[in-house]
Formats: structure tokens, sequence, C-alpha cells
């Protein structure tokens, strides 16, 4: 089966935090299309891939893509045209090579990024069926585990929580449509909880989570819990944590912010499995 790459286009789109974003195009020659875009997390791991922006003060300070844009088409675009479309190893291979480093410094992780998931959608188009068939190869058994984060770490007035992100998980769900249904209300009920703790309503955090009201990560998660219980969810809502440690890593001590105080790497795992 072929149905070969036509064209790459991408455009600036603005993303959730009103920071600008690569999304790419791409078409076949049967007409098919598929797009993706790319946009970045607050805080980014030391070891994730770069992400190419135009650092020109004036405009959306520095953060604007256009040479991501100009990247896909002018750079991207021509290698990949004739490809097959199905052959998505191949075409990610080829961006990678193009690139030449690790942390894609070239054509930029966003880029890369974009433009890989755009042909993966223009694939599944092509062969009119949901992308997450087409990525799976045949009927879907299980339902995935949808993660939802309520609760954002970081630096806030008068604490810092040392861990970034707070999820609550769904699971043993006949469908996602109710594991969606089952954290919203415990994200509601957690703002009684959250407001009940703290004497006030919760502050909303920068990633749309209620802001921590601890830097003790144990109190959260007995916060959290006590949401779940208070929804009749128990035994059906695990947590999960985002700790984005590299944050909270200090280069000169070689040691890690938990709770107010310097941990080493060994301590934080400790604590982390206690």
């Amino acid at each position: 089966m072929k149905d070969s790459i036509v064209s790459v286009r991408a455009q600036q789109i603005i993303d959730c935090k009103c920071r600008p974003a690569i999304e790419v195009e791409v078409r076949t020659e049967s007409g098919a299309v598929g797009r993706g875009a790319a946009p970045t997390g607050t805080s980014v791991g030391m070891h994730e891939a770069y992400v190419l922006r135009d650092g020109d003060p004036t405009t959306y300070d520095g953060l604007s893509v256009h040479k991501a844009v100009a990247t896909a088409v002018e750079v991207i675009g021509p290698a990949l045209a004739g490809m097959n479309v199905f052959d998505q190893p191949a075409i990610d291979q080829k961006m990678i090579a193009l690139d030449g480093t690790p942390e894609k410094k070239v054509l930029g992780g966003n880029t890369i990024y974009s433009v890989s998931i755009a042909t993966f959608r223009a694939a599944a188009a092509s062969l009119r069926v949901p992308l997450y068939t087409h990525i799976a190869g045949g009927d879907i058994r299980t339902v995935p585990v949808p993660c939802f984060n309520v609760i954002n770490g970081g630096r806030y007035e008068h604490l810092t929580q040392a861990f970034n992100e707070f999820l609550i998980v769904p699971y043993g769900t006949d469908s996602v449509d109710f594991a969606i249904e089952m954290a919203v209300a415990v994200f509601h009920k957690l703002a009684h909880v959250l407001t009940e703790y703290l004497g006030h309503k919760p502050q909303v955090a920068s990633s749309y989570g209620y802001a921590a009201p601890s830097n003790d990560p144990e109190l959260i998660l007995a916060l959290m819990q006590r949401a779940i219980d208070a929804c009749g969810y128990a035994g059906r809502m695990a947590f999960a944590l985002d700790c984005a440690s590299s944050e909270m890593f200090d280069k000169k001590s070689g040691t890690y912010l938990l709770k107010g105080k310097r941990v080493t790497a060994n301590e934080l795992i400790g604590y982390a499995k206690d």
C-alpha cells in the first residue's frame, strides 16, 4: 500500500497558554490531510528535545516559531516529498538524520514532532480509520487510562512545592467518557476540600490545576483522597506524579528540594518508594 506525500505546510498558532506553537499540515497524493501541533510544557526537563523558537524579544517575548515554520516547509517538506505516508519509521528517521543532533537543535524537536504526528494522521485519513486504529494496527481491546492534573506544584508566595503535578488516574472503567466524568467530579469536589482546608478558595495555577496548598506531598495526596472518597470512587482512582525533579535540582550541592529541605537523589528516591 502506498500514498505519497505531496506537500508539507506549516503555520504559527497560539496554544492554551497564549504561547506560539507550530502546526504542520501534511497532504498526500490521494488527497488525505493530517495536521499536528507541538505545544510545550511549562517545566522542561534537561533531556527533552530542543524547542526551536525565534528568540526575537519584540515578538511574543522571543517565543514565536517562524523559524520552525520555515524549517518544516523549506527543509523537511522537500525531503519527505514522494515518501510513502505509511512508512512512519522511515519518515521519522529521515528527519532525525536531517537534524543530526541528539537534542534536535537544528530542525527543532517541536518541528519534527509536528511533522511526525501530521504524517501519522494523514496516513489514518488515507485509510479512513481513526488515528488510534491506525496506530494499533488492528482492533482496540483495552481502554487507555487517562491521567488528570488537578494540583500544581512550583514556587508560590508562601511556599514551594517541589513536585510539579499531582494527578488522578481513574481505572477499571468501561469507557474513557466515564473516566473523564469521574475526574471532573473529583476536581470539583477537590475545590471544596481545599477551601475547607485553606479557609478560602484555592488559587488556580498556571497549568489550570489548583495551586499546591502545602510543601508536603503526602498532605496534598491526603486531600485528594478525601475528594475521591467524597465522590464514592475509593478503590477506583489512583495517583500519579510528575516530579519534574530537574526543576528543583541544585547543581552546586547536587541535591533536590523536598518539603523545604535539600535532599540527595537517594533520599528522594527512598521517599518516593516509601
